[in-house]
């Protein structure tokens, strides 16, 4: 014990140097969405400003395929993005790593118009599963949500013993 304590006190801990995500935008549930798609360039944390911009530049359309994604799974289909770097150590970034942001303007939400769903089948039995879909017509599109609503529907109606139950769009 007297030796792990010695050994702490001559040995200072390590900071992780790991690369930065900053995401920047009016919608914080986009910048969650955005983040969580990112895979951040492999570039060392002492990488200095230019080979920070070659490394953007390589990854560049990946880049834009994991924001456009991300965007257009919350009803965003017109963003613009601009990305910066700041190496490590500059006036704008203190961390022990580089930092990659993204600024983007989401652009006009797609709304969703109405929502039109036909059971045909004793649709009697579907009610409140219909009620409580998560998919709601005058609100903001949001992927996730339609994919619920149809998983609920789904579930239902095998629940209720459809077992041929499918969807046609």
């Amino acid at each position: 014990l007297l030796l792990t304590a010695l050994a702490c006190a001559y040995f200072p801990r390590a900071h992780a140097q790991t690369p930065q995500l900053e995401v920047l935008s009016s919608d914080g549930e986009l910048n969650a969405n955005v983040a969580a798609h990112i895979r951040l360039p492999t570039l060392r944390c002492d990488a200095d400003e230019r080979q920070l911009t070659r490394g953007l530049r390589s990854q560049r359309a990946t880049l834009d395929a994991s924001v456009r994604d991300a965007a257009q799974a919350l009803g965003y289909y017109q963003t613009l993005t601009e990305y910066s770097f700041s190496a490590a150590g500059q006036p704008s970034n203190s961390d022990d790593c580089w930092t990659l942001t993204l600024q983007i303007e989401p652009g006009i939400a797609t709304l969703v118009e109405s929502v039109e769903v036909s059971i045909l089948a004793q649709p009697e039995l579907f009610g409140a599963t219909l009620a409580s879909l998560p998919l709601v017509a005058q609100t903001q599109l949001n992927h996730d949500n339609y994919e619920s609503s149809k998983a609920l529907l789904l579930s239902r109606a095998l629940e209720l013993g459809f077992l041929d139950a499918r969807f046609v769009e």
